[in-house]
């Protein structure tokens, strides 16, 4: 993976596989419930425009999670967690929008400092519970996705989307 730190006035960029992250990208965050579509909204700018960005996360209870995205309440695209994670395109005012889900994982030989990294909103509780539920696993266990956002390959939104 190619990665370049570009700077801009008083901001840095970092360009990653032909994607813009800005240091100023809102970091939202969608507990996902089974059986529950859940939503979270941030106002972002593209082009010159302030739009209102929703996600949105069906959970499927062993089935797959879906996806929706919606621009000022227009849905721009949809689909399944396992089209999220190379990236769905879809296009918006004639602009390139792309979701991509990339997966967070716990392997069987995490501890409970490598949960919290990965899912901090998590209790201490809940991260002892799944160190314990992981123990001597040898299949890993999705417990969240990051998302991001991306209108003409500069990212406008993220979104940290857990799973119970």
């Amino acid at each position: 993976m190619k990665t370049t730190l570009k700077l801009f006035g008083f901001f840095a960029a970092i360009s990653m596989n032909g994607f813009c992250f800005a240091a100023d990208v809102e970091l939202i965050s969608i507990n996902a419930t089974p059986k529950k579509m859940e939503c979270k909204s941030a106002q972002v700018k593209i082009s010159d425009e302030s739009v209102k960005a929703e996600l949105c996360i069906a959970q499927g209870s062993f089935s797959s999670d879906k996806y929706s995205l919606k621009f000022n309440g227009k849905l721009v695209l949809q689909g399944i967690d396992d089209q999220t994670a190379p990236g769905i395109n879809a296009n918006y005012n004639s602009q390139s929008v792309v979701l991509q889900c990339a997966p967070q994982v716990v392997r069987g030989d995490a501890t409970a400092e490598d949960v919290r990294k990965l899912v901090p909103s998590f209790s201490n509780e809940k991260v002892n519970q799944l160190v314990d539920l992981m123990k001597g696993s040898t299949m890993p266990v999705e417990v969240a996705r990051l998302c991001t956002i991306s209108v003409e390959k500069n990212a406008v939104l993220k979104a940290q989307v857990f799973f119970e």
